[in-house]
């Protein structure tokens, strides 16, 4: 076994450079250039429906939640097309 000594400054700058690589691969995955993200809150607002129902939508599949680390979150796109179909069949 060896011992390496890093000077504090060197290591700082070597984390740094890690977490800012780890963070901009996260934000390419779930931010596309036109994507906008919701919370249940905001989605049932948009949809004139109570969090509740997002919920109960969500299990049965007709909408889909994406997770931002532990967050759940809607596409504000996928939300608004949705609500032009339920328009369009009815």
């Amino acid at each position: 076994m060896s011992v390496v000594i890093i000077e504090i400054e060197k290591l700082e700058e070597i984390l740094k450079g890690i977490v800012s690589t780890e963070v901009e691969e996260a934000f390419k995955k779930f931010k596309g250039r036109d994507t906008e993200y919701v919370s249940r809150a905001d989605a049932a607002k948009l949809l004139g429906v109570t969090p509740e129902t997002i919920r109960q939508y969500t299990k049965k599949g007709y909408i889909k939640k994406y997770y931002i680390g532990r967050t759940a979150r809607y596409k504000k796109e996928e939300l608004l097309n949705g609500l032009e179909w339920e328009k369009q069949r009815i």
